[in-house]
């Protein structure tokens, strides 16, 4: 079948003369009804209509980890660019195989548990939480994270 080829299902009264009371009439009664099933070559301008184009998809724009904290800590985000690096490279599923620290910002899961409240694992968290849960930590532990990277460079850990 051609794309040009349509099935077309048509259900259709056929109506007993022309005036239009008549055919109101008949609408409510029907005297005869036909049902007709056909299968034709319609022309380009009606076939054209029939087809609907495929949406197209549009990806939405994907915000990188780094861009979201960068978009959290402004001007800092060199300083915790570098701590992640250290720490994590920025893998929410990066694993200490020393210990029990875990994701972007390596946090022990008594640390972790400190923030989020016991039974929640902070590895497990969407990468933009684990940032969130990070930035809490620094805050609550240095203050700033200008005070962590003073920490991280002094003792290699934060």
């Amino acid at each position: 079948m051609s794309k040009r080829t349509a099935i077309a299902l048509a259900f259709v009264l056929v109506f007993v003369g022309t005036p239009h009371a008549k055919a109101q009439e008949q609408l409510h009664n029907p005297v005869e009804t036909h049902v007709v099933l056909t299968t034709e070559v319609l022309p380009d301008t009606i076939s054209a209509n029939l087809v609907t184009p495929e949406p197209k998809f549009i990806a939405p724009k994907v915000q990188s980890i780094q861009d979201y904290a960068a978009s959290k800590v402004g001007t800092s985000f060199a300083k915790l660019d570098y701590i992640v690096k250290h720490e994590s490279n920025w893998d929410p599923k990066a694993a200490n195989p020393t210990s029990t620290a875990r994701g972007i910002g390596q946090l022990l899961d008594t640390t972790a548990a400190e923030i989020l409240g016991h039974g929640v694992a902070y590895g497990e968290l969407p990468a933009t939480q684990q940032v969130d849960v990070m930035l809490e930590y620094i805050e609550n532990r240095y203050g700033s994270i200008d005070a962590a990277y003073a920490f991280k460079l002094v003792h290699g850990w934060y």
